[in-house]
């Protein structure tokens, strides 16, 4: 009876099993076998260090090919410790070597291939260890592969650097449409690339290698991480040429702004980045190439796309040094010359000017002319303000002045949203508002009794920011105070260095 039920009941039914189960169901019958051994093809996850892995991969694909229609979705990370690869062996009960996979194999390196040293070589690391770290052998499997998955909409690797010439090869000869893509569009439905470089081989990385995600003309999302713009390559792309539009980057560094990435974004609507200065956990070669944030010069790179950026984010990695003794926080100028900006998220000494004092707010008439009603874009659907450092939220010097100074421009702009800001629906102030008298080990029982974070934060940061409150309420507007430290506990997330970790985000 379980046989006779559609091809789409089955489906519903077989998708809360789990893999291992799916498995043993699809060797019960031809029927479950033709249905269930697709599925697993839909998305492929695979740790980025599992050599084995990668080769029954690729093999099963070369013996299988009627299989490689299905991949969608790609991710190559890295392994949790102590974590069972089942979700990793779901094409391992088909996989063997024989003859025929390795003519395949090695047919598939010929079509690759440009010349015949390059086939040459590449065979031999397919068969072997050609570094101690094992860098070009699990490259030229990873090549392979994504020369098997034309059709994968999203990709997610941790790449870059040192050991990735085979795959280099593949992605920049897919984005030249040379041999073998020559014959049918590359990548067609590749939509959204998230590309992580690793500590071993980050020192060695430039932008040049991301240029061809930026030229596959389905391309509208690439994401970034642990990336620095220290080799600059002048005009990596013409500008206006690629199809991007939202461009993240995230616990990065830079010295222009990621110019040479922005530039090429014809409509550029998004762009989001996360700093990460030299207070990493790698080696002293790769951490010099972090330095400290500096937001002027994104706004100098992002002012090319005015027209059309529609959410702008820059802020320090949580867990950044910034956090405590930068202080690039002076203003940047005005935004009000981006028409379509809805969302932003900046330092408030940014939009604010860095006036710590009274007195040095009195002797500076740049920063007394400084106002929101006039900076910011008419656009603006959501400002989110964080405070941290020696600004206002660690409360040195005259931190009334600075407070007050804050709390009053954010109190006029929400009195203004009918005239000057008619979208403006949220307004979010973040800081370092713990309380010193919450003991960490009583969060626990405090969570279920409070299941907001006002009872976490320091009484009188809700006393100086009872105004705001009350004109946004009266202005129909979302006020929020946030401490994104106090979040992440009460949600259990546990914010570490994202290339440090031996996972994947969940």
């Amino acid at each position: 009876m379980f046989l006779k039920f559609p091809v789409e009941v089955l489906l519903i039914i077989l998708e809360p099993l789990s893999r291992t189960d799916q498995l043993s169901l699809a060797r019960s019958c031809q029927r479950f076998y033709e249905q269930i051994i697709p599925m697993f093809y839909v998305s492929i996850e695979t740790p980025c260090y599992c050599v084995d892995l990668h080769k029954a991969l690729v093999n099963t694909l070369l013996l299988h090919p009627e299989r490689i229609d299905s991949v969608r979705h790609l991710k190559v990370g890295k392994l949790k410790f102590g974590r069972k690869p089942e979700s990793y062996m779901q094409h391992r009960h088909e996989y063997y070597e024989s003859a025929e996979t390795k003519k395949r194999l090695a047919d598939a390196v010929g079509r690759l291939s440009h010349r015949d040293w390059e086939k040459t070589q590449w065979l031999e690391d397919l068969e072997g260890w050609s570094d101690l770290n094992g860098h070009q052998h699990r490259d030229a499997w990873l090549a392979v592969l994504l020369y098997l998955v034309p059709n994968i909409q999203t990709l997610e690797l941790f790449w870059g650097g040192t050991g990735t010439r085979y795959s280099h090869w593949v992605l920049q000869r897919a984005a030249q449409r040379s041999k073998p893509f020559d014959s049918q569009p590359p990548f067609p439905f590749l939509h959204t690339a998230c590309i992580k470089v690793t500590a071993d081989t980050g020192q060695c990385f430039s932008l040049a290698r991301l240029a061809p995600f930026f030229q596959f003309t389905s391309m509208r999302t690439f994401r970034g991480q642990l990336m620095t713009d220290g080799h600059l390559i002048d005009n990596m792309l013409p500008v206006n040429s690629s199809p991007i539009t939202h461009l993240e980057i995230e616990q990065s560094s830079s010295e222009t702004g990621f110019i040479d990435l922005i530039a090429p974004c014809t409509n550029l609507k998004v762009f989001e980045y996360t700093s990460q200065d030299e207070y990493l956990n790698c080696s002293n070669d790769y951490r010099r190439l972090f330095r400290h944030f500096w937001p002027e010069v994104f706004i100098k790179a992002v002012e090319k796309k005015k027209d059309t950026l529609e959410v702008l984010s820059l802020a320090p990695f949580r867990h950044s040094e910034y956090f405590s003794h930068s202080s690039a926080q002076d203003w940047i100028g005005p935004l009000n010359g981006f028409k379509a900006l809805k969302h932003l998220h900046i330092h408030a000494g940014c939009i604010l000017g860095n006036s710590t004092s009274r007195q040095d707010y009195q002797n500076d008439p740049v920063k007394q002319r400084i106002s929101l009603d006039d900076t910011l874009p008419s656009s603006l659907e959501c400002l989110w303000v964080y405070c941290v450092s020696h600004w206002a939220s660690d409360f040195r010097q005259d931190k009334d002045f600075a407070w007050e100074l804050m709390i009053s421009q954010l109190t006029s702009l929400a009195e203004t949203t009918s005239t000057r800001f008619p979208c403006l629906k949220k307004i979010s102030v973040e800081g370092d508002f713990k309380r010193s008298d919450l003991p960490d080990k009583d969060i626990d029982k405090c969570r279920a009794m409070h299941p907001d974070c006002s009872h976490f934060m320091q009484p009188e940061i809700l006393q100086l920011t009872d105004s705001l409150r009350s004109a946004c309420m009266e202005k129909g507007i979302a006020f929020h105070i946030r401490d994104c430290e106090i979040e992440a506990s009460l949600k259990e997330f546990d914010d570490l260095l994202m290339f440090s970790r031996f996972e994947e985000d969940e």
